[in-house]
Parts: structure tokens; C-alpha cells; sequence
């Protein structure tokens, strides 16, 4: 079961007539609690867990917002700066060989010492941000964005001050042009928008919580001695933030008084420096590290149909259609890796692989020959057969397919 509550509290001081104060305090809390039994004389040896999960996130945001037009130009400006803290526990227990008492479900009716797992993790992130909206004559407008986090998740005890945490700064631009605004347009008694728009962004990210400093994790205890061993991921402290760069261009048109509108963008992103926990040689005392990995790259467009078919005095049917194509390319990994497992099963694994895109599937195939005998690929050829009658088959690295799909389309309710 989940219980949980959430909600804000806002206020607003007016300092002039243009300029405003505002202050927000919202609160995100929630608690889950699950139970597994299997019963004594049952196909499975019996046994009981019990896992508990609380979770809170608290948001304070304080901004002050400027708002005012001259003849021919209008601002709108935003100064502002939040504190998230995160704060997640977590209990497991579980028993171990068995139920002791039939029918009496606690961890501790175990028959050999329980297994009990508990995690505290805290994160905070302090932010400054700010934004201004310039327009001029409803035809022109320009907005500027920045905002600057640091995250106790990127705290390094190889600096000189290990509690201090890493700064990173992410900005945004954008223009935008109302060409029905122009002579010659705005008379088009059919054409209610024509707009044409772009913008550049950058995103920042920060590591999980405890990917920078090394931790120790506390098995169950030996009779009174308390066993701990080393986590089993090796934390970096060299890693840095997270970037994200990308462009968009679009088109967004309204025709027959907003009945019917096109919107169409074009784009592309591409990410730095992901945090990725990586598989290493297990000799070395771990099975994965955190590193910084490479670069990935998306580009796609997107073509959205707005209508509304049914317009009433009373009520309206807005019917929208979105249709969307991506296509992404791992450009570089990580130093001396051109390969990246991500998910293994079976013969079957997920991988990033530089020049192929993200989520490649590799495994099995069957061999494919087209009618003069010569090897292909699944579109051009046939199933081939050995002298025995059995399907020839790849090696096992062979690629498959992609987790990623060709299209997607929705229809907004």
C-alpha cells in the first residue's frame, strides 16, 4: 500500500505595480509498504519479507518578477532561487531458510539469521535563476533564460574544500517572429497565426547521491562482529556535471479562427559527459564504476495537427494529432571503450556502441542469402539452410534490432 500527500503554499506581496514578490513552499511526501509470504509445506521453501519505503521532497522557492510596456516594446523579467532537499529510506527485511512457526509472518521467524537491508539517502540542490521576455511592436520577441545549481551529489573529496559543492550554469535563447503581424498579413481573414521560431538550450545534471565518495556497505552482522564491505560500484570524484546542447527550429500556423492549426519543429541535441556505472573486471573488487561517457547525439522533427472539429456556446471538442520521428547516434564513449553494455538476458543484450544508435540489440540471428547464394540482410534475402536441413545461424554479437522505435504518434486526451 502507498499513502501519500502533497501540496504548496503560495504567496504574493506587490511592490509596485510592475514589480512583485512572490514565495512558494510545496512539499512532496509519500510512504509505501509491501509484504511477500510463501506459506510452510508450499512448492518454494517459506518464507516472509517486509519492505518499507518513505520519501520526501521539499521545494522552497523564492522570485521577483517585473512586468511593464513602453509604447512600442514590452518586458517581462524574472529573478528567483529554490532549495530542493530529497530525503529517501528504505527497509527490507527478510528471512533466511525458512519459517520457523508456520503462519506466523515476521522477519523475525526466520530459521537462520534475517536479512535485514537499510538505506538513508539525503540530496540537496541550491539554484539561482533568472529569465527575461523582450518584445517589440507583438512582432518580435526575445527570451533569455539562465539558472546555476549546485548539488551535494557533486561534492569531491579531492578538492580542496570537500563539502563544497560543484557549480554548473545552463542557459537558453530564444526568437520568435509573429508574421501575421506584418502589413499585407494581418488582413488574411483565414490565417489567424503564422509564426516562425528557435531557440538554443543547455541542460545540466547531477550524479546520483553517493557517486563521489566512497561508501561501505553492512552485511549481517557474524554472531557480535559487525561485517562491512566495499561497495561494489566504485565511486569517481572526478566526475563532473552532465550537458546537454541542443537547437530547434519551428513553424506554427492557425487557420479559420484557431479551428485548425500545423505546428512543426525540427531539431537536435546532444549529450556530454553522462554518468554512466560501467562494467569492469570483477578481479579488480568491483563489478562496475562511475564515469563520465562520451557523446550521444539526437536529431528528429515533430508535426503536430491542431483542431477543433466541434465549437459550440457551450462547449467545444479540441482533437489534436502529434507525429514524431528521432534518430540518435552514439558519437564516443568513454576513453579506450567503443562499447557499452547496458542490459544482458540470455543470449540477448542492450548495448551503445560508437556509430550505432543508442540501444542497439545484439544476439543470434539466422544467416540470410538472396538467390545467387551471397550472404545479405533480413529485407533481401531468405533463411538459409545447412546440408542437414538446420538454419544456419550468426555468432551471438551479431546486431538485431534497436530498443528505439522507428515513429511514434499520439493522440492528446
Amino acid at each position: 500500500g502507498r499513502d501519500r500527500v502533497f501540496g504548496y503554499v503560495f504567496g504574493k506581496y506587490d511592490i509596485t505595480n510592475d514589480l512583485a514578490f512572490t514565495a512558494r513552499f510545496s512539499a512532496d511526501v509519500y510512504s509505501t509498504y509491501q509484504e511477500e509470504r510463501i506459506a510452510v509445506s508450499s512448492v518454494d521453501p517459506s518464507y516472509y519479507s517486509h519492505f518499507t519505503q518513505n520519501f520526501q521532497e521539499l521545494n522552497t522557492e523564492l522570485m521577483l518578477r517585473y512586468n511593464h510596456s513602453w509604447d512600442n516594446i514590452s518586458l517581462t523579467a524574472m529573478l528567483g532561487g529554490n532549495f530542493r532537499q530529497d530525503e529517501a529510506t528504505t527497509f527490507l527485511g527478510q528471512t533466511v531458510g525458512g519459517l520457523v512457526v508456520p503462519n506466523l509472518y515476521t522477519v523475525a521467524n526466520s530459521v537462520s539469521p534475517a536479512r535485514v537491508t537499510e538505506n538513508d539517502v539525503n540530496s540537496a540542490v541550491n539554484s539561482v535563476f533568472g529569465s527575461a521576455s523582450l518584445g517589440f511592436k507583438n512582432f518580435i520577441y526575445l527570451d533569455v533564460t539562465g539558472r546555476n545549481d549546485w548539488s551535494s551529489t557533486m561534492k569531491s573529496p579531492t578538492k580542496e574544500d570537500p563539502n563544497e559543492a560543484i557549480s554548473y550554469f545552463y542557459p537558453s535563447v530564444s526568437l520568435s517572429f509573429l508574421l501575421t503581424e506584418l502589413n499585407g498579413l494581418n488582413d488574411i481573414s483565414w490565417l489567424s497565426l503564422l509564426k516562425l521560431r528557435g531557440n538554443y538550450a543547455e541542460v545540466g545534471n547531477d550524479a546520483p547521491p553517493y557517486a563521489t565518495q566512497s561508501t561501505y556497505t553492512q552485511n549481517t552482522s557474524y554472531g557480535n562482529y559487525a561485517l562491512f564491505s566495499v561497495n561494489s560500484t566504485l565511486q569517481n570524484p572526478d566526475l563532473v556535471p552532465e550537458r546537454t546542447k541542443g537547437w530547434e527550429v519551428g513553424l506554427e500556423t492557425r487557420f479559420l479562427n484557431n479551428r485548425i492549426g500545423l505546428d512543426f519543429a525540427y531539431y537536435r541535441t546532444d549529450s556530454y559527459d553522462q554518468i554512466l556505472p560501467v562494467l569492469v573486471s570483477p578481479f579488480t573488487g568491483v563489478t562496475r564504476m562511475w564515469v563520465n561517457g562520451g557523446q550521444i547525439e539526437n536529431t528528429g522533427f515533430e508535426i503536430t495537427l491542431l483542431t477543433t472539429p466541434i465549437q459550440k456556446k457551450d462547449w467545444r471538442w479540441d482533437l489534436n494529432v502529434n507525429w514524431w520521428k528521432n534518430k540518435n547516434e552514439v558519437i564516443e564513449l568513454f576513453e579506450g571503450v567503443d562499447n557499452l553494455l547496458i542490459y544482458s538476458a540470455w543470449d540477448v543484450s542492450i548495448n551503445a556502441t560508437v556509430g550505432q544508435p543508442y540501444g542497439t540489440i545484439r544476439g543470434t540471428d539466422f544467416v540470410y542469402t538472396d538467390s545467387n547464394g551471397n550472404i545479405t540482410d533480413k529485407e533481401n534475402g531468405k533463411k538459409t539452410v545447412d546440408e542437414n536441413g538446420y538454419y544456419l545461424r550468426t555468432a551471438s554479437d551479431t546486431v538485431i534490432g534497436n530498443i528505439e522505435p522507428d515513429w511514434k504518434m499520439g493522440i492528446p486526451t
